[in-house]
């Protein structure tokens, strides 16, 4: 077992009073209060990364959307400028 950076034998911890002992207690109370922290900043880190990535996920949605929408209105766009070529050459040709 390792306090305050010192490993500790269980010789050496059967020899510990209780003062020692006590204080070893308090060490690791302090020990488990620190990771339980660690562990809440951790966990509130993960909270919000998979907000953010659920945030992202839907934007990514809307301008796939969009996109699907933009590539209708093109192809409409397309059609019918070729169908007014189409006419107006006919009427050209017809003229000829």
């Amino acid at each position: 077992m390792e306090i305050q950076g010192q490993k500790m034998n269980l010789n050496e911890k059967s020899n510990m009073t209780s003062a020692q002992m006590i204080q070893e207690m308090k060490n690791m109370d302090n020990v488990i209060q620190k990771l339980r922290k660690e562990l809440q900043e951790a966990l509130t880190k993960q909270h919000e990364a998979m907000g953010h990535a659920v945030r992202l996920a839907k934007k990514n949605r809307h301008l796939e959307d969009e996109l699907r929408d933009i590539d209708r209105l093109a192809l409409a766009i397309d059609k019918e400028c070729n169908a007014q070529v189409k006419e107006n050459t006919e009427k050209v040709s017809a003229t000829q």
